[in-house]
């Protein structure tokens, strides 16, 4: 493949080839950035908050790709530099901006969008981009992303006053143009990235999948950091017929349990894809280019109430408002509802009046302790932890069918040492029952899980016991959640959650409040609760159900 560099003050007409780019990386420009690495303190990031643009940066795709793949080289070393505020969830950035602040002493100033390309320490780590055009061909984006992360360069989707700015003082970035030489088919350029790229890349820790054909692509900033090689999985081949093949071929040369970045193309066929190869999904989020170098402080155990008195009289019912599948919106939904004040004029906090459950599940491995520590508070959360589905989300009966839940249940056990396990969902699709309970016996024989919470996984016939709990080597396992959706206008909503819960008739059940369900409404919801129903949190939730046994 041939490629086009141009800077400020060259025309597309008299450009210099530079087809060495795409097949060596750049040491001399990489001893440079690394020596400049240490000219900015480890605790002052600059913040970029892409509302703020009266310079006129309207983010769009080629300036996102831009200004995230520029993030990625940017923080590449260990004194991070730079945290975007993105427009879909400003507030959940803000939140963990503060977290930062509060819990690792960072201190740090505000940037305008484009300013954040002249700054001397950034141009020092970062003065080029990989220019593609994803209109032309989407898959161009990961081939540009695994580049980008290998070689120590931004990159730009085709738009001629994005290129025209970043070349023009006071950028002068040099620009790699790929858009005349490309591969036009994407299935062709899937292989041609596996086979150009693949054998060079020296993460084999994990891999990033890129929905290209989304919207905004998610997660660059980490990609690149990491040196990912990113590729497109499409099982169910909507848009890329080359699964059995080039995808297939991409999996097995990574091995278990190797966690996936990044951004589906469909949830189901690619969550199956990614087990039967031992794989697990872990999650995306904004800045975590920037979190990786905060790990946790140890140990990060949670407080224990005193355990209420069970009785046979009332209904124990444990409350997630979230499933939580990426650390966006687990932190988002979460933390809203867990610092929250009440309306009832108390001034205490919602989750003091009405304990839940914090779900925190399929999130990026190397955040596994540090979101709890500095999202969670586990001080004021106490004992609302849970983890579900530990190392990563995959079906558990994937995983066993393939040779490779052993192997997850001891990285789910390494993870969470000092939280402990409080749960662990179990989703496997309809057809994959387990009236044997052997995927369930086998988790348990190998993990030092406190409950499993069972999602279309027991008979009906066979494995519910009382249709409530069904219990293994002093594990219960809970029978299929209570699930609510946001309905119609809110007070109907409100209801229709509310219905849910009154009318189970079970003694110990837990309730999945499909996000997005603000704290208000969730508070609303405990509101109207009857009042043989005991909300508990999820350390609560597991203690009665085991007191009761002997009651």
């Amino acid at each position: 493949m041939d490629r086009r560099c141009f800077s400020a003050g060259l025309s597309a007409a008299v450009v210099r080839r530079c087809p060495v780019l795409l097949r060596t990386v750049c040491l001399v420009s990489f001893l440079f950035v690394f020596a400049a690495s240490s000219s900015v303190s480890a605790t002052q990031l600059y913040v970029v908050d892409v509302r703020d643009n009266p310079d006129g940066f309207r983010y769009n795709r080629a300036k996102r790709a831009l200004l995230q793949s520029f993030q990625g080289v940017v923080n590449k070393w260990n004194d991070p530099l730079l945290f975007v505020i993105h427009e879909e969830d400003p507030a959940t950035e803000l939140d963990w901006l503060d977290a930062l602040v509060v819990h690792k002493g960072v201190t740090f100033s505000y940037v305008k969008p484009w300013d954040v390309f002249s700054i001397p320490e950034f141009k020092a780590r970062c003065n080029s981009v990989y220019l593609y055009d994803s209109a032309a061909n989407p898959v161009m984006e990961t081939v540009a992303i695994t580049a980008a992360g290998q070689n120590n360069r931004a990159m730009v989707d085709n738009d001629q006053g994005v290129i025209d700015m970043i070349t023009a003082a006071p950028y002068n970035f040099t620009v790699c143009d790929w858009r005349d030489s490309y591969v036009n088919d994407p299935a062709a350029a899937q292989l041609w990235n596996r086979n150009h790229w693949l054998r060079s890349n020296k993460n084999t820790d994990v891999y990033a999948i890129n929905d290209s054909f989304s919207v905004f692509p998610r997660g660059m900033d980490y990609m690149i950091q990491q040196g990912m090689f990113t590729w497109v999985l499409d099982a169910a081949g909507r848009n890329l017929s080359d699964f059995a093949t080039t995808q297939c071929a991409i999996m097995k040369s990574f091995g278990p349990i190797t966690p996936v970045y990044g951004w589906w193309t469909s949830e189901g066929p690619d969550i199956h894809a990614l087990g039967k190869n031992g794989h697990v999904y872990a999650g995306w989020g904004n800045n975590d280019s920037v979190y990786k170098w905060f790990p946790a402080e140890t140990p990060l155990a949670q407080p224990v109430r005193p355990l209420p008195a069970y009785s046979r009289g009332k209904r124990y019912v444990l409350i997630s408002f979230t499933q939580g599948d990426t650390s966006r919106r687990s932190t988002y939904w979460n933390q809203r509802c867990l610092t929250a004040i009440s309306d009832d004029g108390s001034g205490k906090r919602i989750a003091e009046k009405y304990p839940f459950g914090m779900t925190q599940m399929a999130h990026w491995l190397d955040r596994a302790a540090f979101i709890p520590w500095c999202q969670y508070n586990l001080e004021q959360g106490n004992g609302t932890y849970m983890c579900g589905r530990g190392a990563g989300y995959a079906f558990p009966t994937d995983l066993h069918n393939n040779g490779y839940l052993q192997n997850y249940c001891r990285q789910t056990d390494r993870l969470f040492p000092g939280i402990g396990m409080q749960d662990f969902f179990l989703k496997d699709p309809d057809g994959q029952k387990d009236p044997e309970h052997t995927v369930i016996k086998y988790i348990i024989g190998h993990t030092t899980i406190r409950s499993i919470i069972s999602i279309n996984q027991l008979d009906v016939a066979n494995g519910r016991e009382n249709d409530e709990v069904w219990e293994y080597k002093g594990v219960p396992v809970f029978a299929d959640p209570v699930k609510t959706k946001r309905d119609g206008k809110k007070n109907i909503q409100i209801q229709k959650m509310r219905d849910a819960i009154n009318n189970d008739s079970r003694r110990f059940f837990w309730v999945f409040l499909d996000n997005p369900v603000t704290p208000r409404e969730f508070e609303d919801v405990c509101d109207g609760l009857q009042s043989d129903i005991v909300l508990c949190s999820t350390d609560e939730f597991v203690r009665l159900y085991l007191a009761s046994r002997t009651q």
